[in-house]
């Protein structure tokens, strides 16, 4: 997957001429006769980069060495380790490649993490962001991304801002330690009709594998893919208002087991552009949504099949050693996503809340899901850049699972702070804290270890090259 993603881009940045640095922001109002895809229906986050970091058509490489030091790692067997100290080596490629009519970026950064002493847990891990961007026509624009994780870390490798629309799949948790794969791939295109009308369709395919089940009991891979459409009205320059639909399909198979939700999603939105480089929106409207469970079993549960309203059983067949029984659930649920960015060439704020019917994540079921995000990055002075973010979610389960006897859920929260050091224009030192909290009912995988949390001090070498110049 990954060598395909390099050819694409590497054919990308050939074919790109006439290049220019400031024909894709989308931070500013739109002029008359131009609109922007509000956050509300684009597949984009809100920006995080400040400063120099800023750039387009440059070639970046470097290698990041860092030492750190986990308190609480507790390794899933035997005895908590209160203290453990890991060496990581991560070099990263990255380059963009803008045209007048399109846009090609790659971050992909291999890492090697060693834990002293306990060396079993040693772990490779891989990170790979495409995105790329083609205007098809003056008003008519394909985009896509993709983003690949890999590797056995409580931290992700990566920071993302927030973002403006509703999340399909539920905050995925994750158990420490044990390997997990994502992918997530989205696409759209977008079509301006007329000076104030735009539509647009989007597609999104989403997996988490473990390769690994024995790591991650009570955890389940699964997959999630669906599509929509949207129309967007521009009230005057900086006013949007419209509406958009999405439907997702989202689907674990666990051993003699099976999970399906489908959601449907009609909301409304409203995005106001209130000066440069600020925006804030607003959507909502009702969630449909359709849940199947079934599970077999060795013996019958001492309470038998659970029911709630809306909630019927459709299947029990019987054996004298099994029981198989599904459950459906179809009801609705109202729901709604806020969200504003706020970007300055030395500053970036961004922060979302969200309300929505969700699934998947590793979990079974579906859920009622409040979810929330901010990410904020402030170049304090020529040499020192400081950074936040933190995440807080909840998830109550909203139809029942044959033969569970505790009902899914839980909550966790996260946050990780980062401080950056140049010290020369190709090395520089860099210091962060990590935290996270997750607390699920029925998870076995995060009874002994709900809390990480970690320490980490890097010494970074970086050069940067332009291209097409």
């Amino acid at each position: 997957m990954l060598i395909r993603i390099l050819s694409c881009v590497l054919f990308m940045a050939a074919i790109a001429p006439g290049f220019q640095s400031d024909a894709w922001s989308q931070a500013v109002p739109a002029k008359e006769g131009s609109m922007l895809i509000p956050p509300p229906v684009s597949i984009e986050s809100y920006p995080t980069e400040v400063g120099s970091e800023v750039r387009s058509n440059y070639l970046r490489a470097g290698v990041t060495v860092s030492a750190g030091y986990i308190d609480n790692l507790y390794a899933g067997s035997g005895n908590a380790v209160l203290g453990e100290t890991t060496v990581s080596v991560r070099p990263k490629i990255a380059f963009d490649a803008t045209s007048s009519r399109q846009q090609s970026t790659l971050l992909y950064s291999p890492g090697f993490t060693f834990y002293l002493p306990t060396s079993e847990l040693n772990q490779t891990d891989q990170n790979a962001i495409f995105n790329w961007r083609f205007r098809v026509t003056p008003h008519g624009t394909i985009s896509a991304n993709d983003i690949f994780q890999q590797g056995s870390s409580s931290f992700s490798a990566s920071s993302l801002g927030a973002a403006g629309s509703a999340p399909a799949s539920a905050v995925g948790i994750i158990a420490p330690f044990a390997q997990r794969l994502t992918n997530a791939v989205d696409a759209q295109y977008s079509l301006q009709f007329n000076p104030r009308n735009m539509t647009g369709v989007t597609g999104r395919r989403f997996d988490l594998h473990y390769p690994d089940a024995a790591q991650v009991p009570g955890l389940y891979d699964s997959n999630e893919w669906g599509g929509g459409g949207f129309y967007s009205h521009r009230l005057t320059g900086a006013q949007y208002i419209g509406t958009t639909y999405r439907y997702s399909r989202i689907l674990a198979n666990p051993q003699n087991a099976r999970s399906e939700t489908q959601t449907h999603t009609f909301f409304l939105f409203y995005t106001i552009y209130l000066k440069r480089g600020l925006s804030f929106s607003l959507s909502g409207g009702p969630q449909e949504f359709d849940s199947e469970a079934s599970f077999s079993a060795t013996a019958t549960p001492a309470d038998g099949l659970r029911t709630l309203s809306h909630t019927r059983a459709v299947g029990s067949q019987q054996s004298a050693d099994t029981q198989t029984q599904t459950v459906t659930t179809n009801s609705w649920s109202p729901g709604v996503t806020a969200s504003t960015g706020w970007q300055r060439s030395h500053t970036n704020f961004s922060a979302s809340y969200s309300r929505s019917v969700t699934a998947g994540g590793g979990l079974l079921g579906t859920f009622d899901s409040n979810s929330a995000s901010a990410s904020a990055r402030w170049r304090a002075s020529r040499t020192w850049t400081l950074a936040a973010s933190a995440t807080y979610s909840i998830l109550k389960s909203v139809a029942p699972l044959p033969f569970f006897s505790t009902t899914l859920g839980g909550h966790s929260i996260g946050g990780v702070a980062t401080a950056d050091h140049p010290l020369s224009e190709h090395i520089g030192v860099s210091f962060e804290y990590d935290r996270l909290h997750q607390s699920y009912a029925g998870i076995t995988a995060l009874v002994s270890n709900p809390n990480s949390d970690r320490g980490l001090v890097s010494v970074y070498w970086q050069f940067a090259r332009p291209i097409g110049r």
